[in-house]
């Protein structure tokens, strides 16, 4: 079942995808090309950005399956980068921003933003309204890009370790999932398994329960107020219907065996319970006549 493209998003979502893209652009050059040093401050300060983009634009559609999960997951991405940006600005001049006590709040920010972003592809995962895929490759590359900071002594310049290309490998796919998400926000890739709800319903699929209630659609591929997931309610009533069955086979089963005699637990032999069968008293008058 696939849902049809109902629309485009505004135009204020697909600029905020579009950064979102560079950011994750400007990140992956460093890759390819060699960047001067002085325009590092500049490429990680549009990176974040482009992180805090993404998360702003695709909130809209989160919330519509979970205000709640939506909240968890924006805000401190939105957090972590702005702090990062903050500290990147105030490190302008400084001739060794990464050492003393800046340089120590400048790890912890480094930290947070990597996590945070984690954390944005674990709800993204678990929302489904963005690109899975993208989701997991940001959770993946994230984490393993934390084990490249300085101050945690995985790996150095001067030891370097397995953790050095495990962490550049992560910083790379962390740019390569921000590059993806903001393409899903501009091109607004239908979902599959989402279907209209007619003008006049309105009705709220609850996460995880396969349940519908009066309330709001579910989430579109442009992130407005429509379609609803149909798939999980489903599998809800074919599981209801398969559960019905065997009771009424079970029900059948029992009046059938009480029609043709009275199974009844008999005493104890050894120690070991045994099962009798005794005609029922209908069995019996039928024999006698």
């Amino acid at each position: 079942m696939t849902a049809s493209h109902t629309g485009t998003p505004p135009m204020a979502t697909r600029a905020l995808g579009v950064v979102g893209i560079l950011g994750g652009l400007v990140l992956l050059a460093a890759f390819v090309v060699e960047i001067p040093s002085a325009l590092n401050t500049v490429r990680l300060v549009l990176f974040c950005a482009g992180a805090i983009a993404v998360a702003v634009a695709v909130h809209g559609r989160h919330a519509t399956v979970s205000r709640r999960l939506a909240l968890a997951g924006a805000i401190p991405v939105i957090a972590a980068n702005g702090w990062y940006i903050a500290w990147l600005l105030l490190a302008i001049g400084r001739e060794r921003p990464f050492a003393g006590d800046f340089g120590l709040v400048g790890f912890w920010a480094g930290l947070a933003f990597w996590l945070a972003d984690a954390w944005f592809g674990l709800v993204a995962l678990r929302l489904g309204v963005v690109w899975r895929p993208a989701a997991f490759i940001l959770v993946v590359g994230s984490l393993m890009a934390t084990t490249g900071m300085d101050r945690l002594e995985l790996t150095s310049q001067a030891n370097p370790t397995i953790f050095a290309p495990i962490a550049l490998a992560g910083v790379a796919l962390n740019g390569f999932a921000w590059v993806l998400l903001g393409i899903d926000v501009v091109m607004a890739f239908p979902r599959p398994g989402w279907q209209p709800v007619p003008d006049g319903e309105r009705a709220a699929f609850v996460a995880g329960s396969g349940m519908i209630r009066p309330g709001r659609r579910g989430p579109t591929t442009d992130g407005s107020d429509g379609p609803l997931p149909q798939t999980p309610l489903c599998s809800v009533m074919q599981e209801r219907a398969t559960r019905l069955t065997k009771q009424l086979l079970y029900r059948q089963l029992s009046r059938s065996v009480r029609a043709w005699g009275v199974i009844r637990l008999g005493g104890e032999s050894g120690g070991k319970h045994r099962l009798t069968a005794a005609p029922s008293p209908r069995c019996r008058r039928a024999h006698l006549n």
